[in-house]
């Protein structure tokens, strides 16, 4: 898993999340109103990124907060780019802020 992008840790928590809830990607479309097919997009790693924005609507819909998502060995101590709020990214470990 170190070599494992940012893109494919978002895609493989998604699904494991997915699974938990024993939860179709419609069902989190209908509950989340991101598109289906944005969805099928993250878990096929069709993006090289995704939006925080996005991913903080998937949560809403898997009715959890973004520490929660981000609360995984995934993406504990991992190195990758991160955004600060003016979005620009830089290198560093992964945080994020939802003030």
């Amino acid at each position: 898993m170190r070599n494992m992008k940012l893109n494919q840790a978002v895609s493989k928590r998604l699904s494991e999340l997915l699974d938990e809830r024993n939860m179709t990607q419609y069902q989190l479309y209908m509950k989340s109103g991101v598109p289906k097919s944005t969805i099928g997009n993250i878990i096929n790693c069709s993006y090289d990124s995704v939006k925080l924005r996005v991913i903080h609507e998937l949560c809403q819909g898997l009715s959890m907060d973004l520490p929660n998502f981000f609360a995984s060995p995934l993406f504990s101590g991992r190195e990758s780019r991160t955004v600060n709020p003016s979005g620009i990214c830089r290198r560093g470990l992964i945080s994020y802020d939802i003030s």
